[in-house]
């Protein structure tokens, strides 16, 4: 069987537009669906150049609603909501066979059938479904020279706690030429089914199937946590001439919880924590494993940055013009 990796991903989306009076509502569904094709496989030395196939598939069905509500001539408010419904089926195991229909029997993990265990070691093909449900608010006030955007948003995900997200925004445009801009705001992001399930590795065996033990394995961690970030951004941008401009913009973002894979190599503990004595417990059966690697939270990070871009516009005639850009940028952490 050639190597080879299929994705299959459909989306079908309905928009609709209502206005009443000087407000404004938007309205969209969205479903989507994705599907790892049975037939993909790759090979390695560790599944002895065998194919070992891979499977999975999720969909999520979306609803978001807003409202925009002019309260005066200078004063926007800006509500809605979002309710979202997921169900994944995250990248199993390395398998033997291709799972068709997401029947369980034709899971069964590479390189484990054996003279003395014919049936190999199944795999779990593990799924999950849950909820979001959100809400948002923003006001936003035009002024002379300024516009300030004060807002928030709050997720509760059946997983995790109620989280609240504020956001402020400061523009400063004294002319056409020269706009400034200040911006903060929070977010969270929930791991996904993959992050939190993936397993992958190949067991061995030194007695024709009797026992098996693995050398490494990626194995679940059911405890993560969402990763939350700050940002603080500050953009200029001056119009030279009008055909040439120069913008410059800097960020710095914490980010806490962070989402990183960690191996029993050098945090032992914390993995044991999980698996005692390194050891895998599948299907009734307790494996022993050298080394096991999962996803957690690493606690915070920074990140920060800068960039310069000049950028010019020229036009020698309707059918004959060019834009060049030339972009420095850093980034540390």
């Amino acid at each position: 069987k050639e190597q080879y990796i299929g994705h299959n991903i459909q989306v079908l989306t309905g928009k609709y537009s209502l206005e009443f009076g000087d407000n404004k509502t938007k309205s969209q569904l969205t479903h989507s669906t994705y599907r790892l094709d049975p037939e993909s496989n790759f090979r390695n030395i560790f599944t002895s150049l065998e194919p070992a196939y891979l499977y999975a598939r999720s969909w999520k069905l979306k609803f978001e609603q807003l409202l925009f509500t002019p309260l005066n001539e200078n004063l926007k408010l800006t509500t809605g909501f979002t309710l979202e419904r997921f169900y994944s089926m995250p990248r199993t195991n390395d398998l033997f066979f291709p799972v068709l229909n997401d029947r369980t029997k034709d899971a069964i993990i590479v390189n484990s059938i054996a003279p003395n265990n014919l049936d190999g070691i199944p795999a779990e093909l593990i799924s999950t479904s849950y909820n979001n449900i959100g809400a948002l608010a923003q006001f936003e006030w035009h002024l002379k020279l300024f516009t300030i955007t004060l807002g928030a948003r709050v997720d509760k995900d059946d997983r995790f706690d109620l989280t609240l997200n504020p956001r402020a925004g400061l523009v400063f445009e004294p002319s056409d030429r020269f706009t400034f801009k200040a911006l903060y705001g929070t977010a969270y992001l929930a791991p996904s089914p993959q992050k939190i399930y993936d397993r992958f590795g190949v067991f061995q065996t030194d007695n024709d199937g009797t026992s098996y033990y693995a050398n490494f394995f990626q194995l679940p961690n059911t405890g993560l946590e969402p990763q939350t970030v700050s940002t603080s951004e500050l953009h200029f941008k001056y119009f030279i001439q009008p055909n040439f401009r120069i913008d410059m913009n800097g960020y710095y973002s914490k980010i806490s919880s962070t989402i990183s894979p960690i191996n029993s190599d050098a945090h032992r503990e914390r993995v044991e924590s999980l698996y005692p004595n390194l050891e895998y417990t599948h299907a009734g059966v307790t494996y022993p494993i050298s080394s096991i690697q999962i996803n957690d939270n690493l606690g915070e990070s920074d990140i920060y940055g800068s960039s310069i871009t000049l950028n010019y516009l020229w036009r020698a005639n309707p059918y004959l013009n060019g834009d060049f850009y030339l972009t420095s940028s850093f980034i540390g952490g």
